[in-house]
């Protein structure tokens, strides 16, 4: 496999490394003491010597911290538990992209999260999390996927020891979501979200996070959720906040076993993936910042060799200082694919356990897997409750041998004698309003105008992905 090389990332670092910010850092030092001394005025006369010196303001009583949940409306509520409840509905209408022949299918989807938490120290915590996600009126299947169904289970149920500037422990069914959530994530946007049966380790000091983890992606069923059974995660994560010009620089490896895989040739084996990768972001003026991502693995696949890459860059500029806060981004996204389905390497990148939504559009219609995207996005505030963000995508392969990957990083056409690599372009908008701080509504649509690849390989030309939805939280 030919080795990416992105022209962006180092015109952005190079920009990032000679931006005025960093020269403004140079011009902030304070002045020697000499210089200091020089300026000092002379000594006051006797008189002024004589006033009594003048005392401090008092410091304003610190605000005591916001109660949530039920503690809100109970008088007397123990402050060592915590009770809150989170429902969220959405209607939304799909079209399975790889059915021929299908109708788009609209359909209601509802969650309810209610969480204890128990604190009996400040270096002893517990937090339990029950969750039950229903669908009405989904027609695509006779039986409504897991990701989408789920009576009531348990999502979370962990204890955390130690302390948050320290190092602490949190052992249990939990979330895991590094970096921007784009390799290792708990996804809030699926009806049924994913968490880990896992041991996660966190040691904090100023200006550096390090997190170290193994565990296992929980499989929901409609029973009792367990762990997935020959499946596991480990890594360690590294946040670095005081490395300047950057704002900030994370360092992480990541390894997904399986237990049995099955490669190109045949060969039936165990799997490793080995992801090594870099985030980092910076200002470059200061309504102007920069962010890379970069991921390289290896490792095997049954019989297969492992070798891929993936990539995410993007631009961003704050447009003078409107009180709607109006921000241009523009991003390149890339992941590897597989050239020859016979040679036993496989270079298809791994998204492995990733937050998907509105990333490579917001019709959630592309994984990052075999991919190329370039994306410009407009965000403003309407008012101060109203938020509006507006997107244009555009998406096509990095080779028709492989084929097309949706957002969960299954595969979704695979049309090798496709003349085209083009997914076509996706125009996307949605907006948010706050009504009260419990409650949140909101709206979005996405069209994909098929290219090339999707027009030779499907009965379609275009996607439309409507929804509407609320949360509330209590």
């Amino acid at each position: 496999m030919k080795a990416h090389r992105s022209v962006l990332t180092a015109l952005l670092l190079v920009a990032a490394l000679v931006s005025p910010a960093a020269a403004q850092n140079d011009q902030a030092r304070p002045a020697s003491a000499g210089a200091v001394a020089a300026a000092a005025p002379p000594s006051a006369a006797p008189s002024e010597q004589a006033k009594p010196p003048v005392k401090p303001a008092p410091k304003p009583a610190a605000k005591p911290p916001e109660k949530v949940g039920f503690a809100r409306v109970v008088n007397n509520w123990p402050k060592w538990f915590t009770l809150s409840v989170v429902d969220r509905g959405r209607y939304e209408s799909v079209r399975p992209a790889a059915t021929k022949g299908a109708s788009y299918d609209g359909y209601y989807l509802n969650r309810l999260r209610i969480t204890a938490g128990f604190k009996a120290s400040p270096w002893f915590q517990a937090t339990v999390q029950g969750q039950d996600s229903r669908v009405r009126d989904y027609d695509t299947a006779k039986v409504a996927p897991t990701s989408m169904s789920n009576s009531m289970d348990l999502r979370l149920a962990y204890v955390e020891i130690g302390k948050k500037q320290g190092v602490s422990t949190v052992v249990g069914r939990q979330e895991l979501t590094f970096g921007d959530g784009r390799l290792m994530a708990s996804p809030d946007w699926g009806n049924v979200s994913r968490t880990y049966d896992s041991v996660r380790v966190a040691a904090v000091r100023p200006g550096v996070k390090v997190d170290a983890f193994f565990g296992a992606p929980v499989d929901v069923s409609l029973s009792f959720s367990r762990a997935k059974v020959g499946e596991r995660v480990a890594g360690v994560w590294a946040t670095f906040d005081k490395i300047k010009p950057f704002t900030y620089v994370d360092g992480y490896g990541v390894v997904k076993s399986l237990a049995t895989a099955v490669g190109e040739l045949g060969v039936k084996d165990n799997a490793a993936t080995y992801a090594l990768g870099v985030r980092a972001g910076g200002a470059i003026t200061k309504t102007v910042s920069w962010e890379v991502e970069q991921v390289y693995e290896a490792g095997h696949y049954g019989g297969d060799d492992l070798r891929a890459f993936g990539t995410h860059e993007g631009l961003s500029w704050t447009i003078g200082k409107s009180a709607m806060k109006p921000k241009l981004t523009a991003e390149y996204n890339f992941a590897s694919g597989d050239t020859n389905a016979k040679d036993g390497t496989r270079g298809t990148f791994d998204q492995m356990y990733a937050s998907t939504h509105a990333k490579w559009g917001l019709g959630d219609l592309v994984g990052w897997r075999n991919m190329h995207q370039a994306a410009a996005k407009f965000e403003f505030s309407a008012t101060k409750r109203v938020k509006v963000n507006t997107a244009v995508n555009h998406m096509w392969l990095a080779t028709v041998q492989d084929g097309w990957y949706g957002s969960s990083g299954s595969r979704v056409v695979l049309n090798r004698k496709a003349t085209s690599r083009d997914l076509g372009w996706e125009p996307d908008l949605y907006v948010t309003l706050t009504v009260t701080k419990d409650l949140t509504v909101g709206a979005g649509t996405a069209v994909l105008f098929g290219g090339g690849y999707i027009t030779q390989s499907t009965d379609y030309t275009r996607l439309w992905t409507p929804y509407t939805m609320f949360t509330y939280k209590f």
